[in-house]
């Protein structure tokens, strides 16, 4: 059975089993449509009108669980973290009604774990990749030099070793 759509006029076939008159509008017709197309920070591309709502979801029901791993991989898959546009700026997070804040705790929180698990090599590639300055600068903080003599192997202190005869 042949019908056409009352909107755009396409022709189109009509099941007997199903009570759809527009199959041209499957995304009306799911209720996507109360999703804002004018809010400015949401993209106008119809699957990321999709995708924000849903991985934000994830995100905070992940969070809630104690996911912190599951959280910055997502964040880092999908790009959340926006870098600061000028030295000395504050990073953004790329999904609205989802605070910097959290999801640089969500960061903090992974690394501190990676650290308990004696991961320094993952917690400070995850340091040096981060987007995020505040996360980036932990490297320079917690970086700590030990010098030792190189004869006898013991600790210098304040530029020389006095106990050091060699």
């Amino acid at each position: 059975m042949q019908s056409q759509c009352s909107c755009c006029r396409k022709t189109q076939s009509k099941s007997a089993d199903t009570d759809v008159e527009n199959n041209c509008h499957y995304i009306e017709r799911f209720g996507l449509g109360y999703i804002p197309s004018s809010h400015s920070s949401l993209p106008k591309n119809p699957m990321a009108n999709l995708l924000i709502p849903t991985l934000q979801t994830l995100l905070l029901q992940r969070a809630d669980a104690g996911d912190v791993q599951s959280c910055v991989v997502l964040c880092e898959i999908m790009d959340v973290i926006v870098p600061p546009v000028t030295a000395g700026g504050l990073a953004k997070s790329r999904l609205p009604n989802l605070g910097i804040d959290v999801v640089r705790e969500w960061y903090l929180s992974y690394i501190d774990l990676l650290q308990q698990m004696c991961l320094f090599t993952q917690a400070a590639s995850l340091i040096k990749n981060c987007n995020d300055p505040i996360v980036g600068s932990l490297n320079q903080q917690s970086t700590t030099i030990h010098e030792s003599c190189p004869v006898c192997g013991k600790p210098l202190q304040g530029g020389g070793n006095s106990s050091c005869k060699s």
